[in-house]
């Protein structure tokens, strides 16, 4: 995984002023956003696949309706799978659950927490490798075709589930500067801050796929 390049790429654009003015703007937009920011960095995932050499498209404003038309598919992706995963993920207090019930206390008790809080953070990993795959399919073949889309994941989780963890723990430690400089830039900046990190994140999962 090429994580400084993921970041310095977006630089190499002779509008990148521009072009994060713009995508910062989509930001701005409650719930519309996304979708629109999601399409247009599927466009950007699949040319660059194509023509590696050349610098990433520029937001044209003028295809906003391609991209939320775009961006749709990847969104109910995770859609599906939150709607699925949150119900398991409470699943996992149920240890902390016992604690009241059944009036425990001392290191017992700690021991649950513990065991609680680890069953937790095991739930959210096993989500982010699975979440990854299962919205970049659906985005590239725009469709939720959930026989193909399953074995995918499969696979893909399979194969790298460990680079997948590291990357979403990479974005997480660059989300922390990126957002306290927008809010340092009186909340302005974080909206640019936000475009900037959804281009980093899917350069990586353009390294990923490939």
């Amino acid at each position: 995984m090429q994580y400084g390049k993921s970041m310095g790429s977006y630089f190499d654009h002779p509008e990148w002023k521009t072009q994060l003015f713009y995508q910062g703007i989509c930001c701005l937009i409650p719930l519309v956003g996304p979708f629109v920011l999601f399409g247009y960095h599927i466009e950007v995932f699949v040319t660059q696949r194509k023509h590696p050499d050349q610098p990433y498209p520029a937001f044209d404003f003028n295809k906003l309706v391609d991209y939320l038309k775009i961006g749709l598919w990847p969104l109910l992706a995770i859609l599906v799978i939150s709607v699925v995963a949150t119900p398991i993920l409470m699943l996992t207090f149920a240890p902390t659950i016992l604690i009241d019930v059944l009036r425990i206390r001392g290191a017992l008790a700690g021991i649950l927490v513990g065991l609680s809080f680890l069953l937790y953070l095991l739930g959210l990993l096993a989500m982010v490798v699975y979440v990854t795959p299962f919205m970049l399919h659906a985005g590239l073949r725009q469709e939720l075709n959930f026989g193909a889309n399953w074995a995918f994941c499969k696979d893909f989780a399979k194969r790298i589930w460990a680079p997948t963890i590291v990357m979403h723990l990479f974005l997480w430690a660059v989300s922390i500067p990126l957002f306290m400089l927008g809010y340092i830039a009186c909340f302005v900046g974080v909206y640019p801050a936000m475009a900037y990190l959804f281009y980093i994140q899917w350069q990586l999962y353009r390294q990923l796929y490939d």
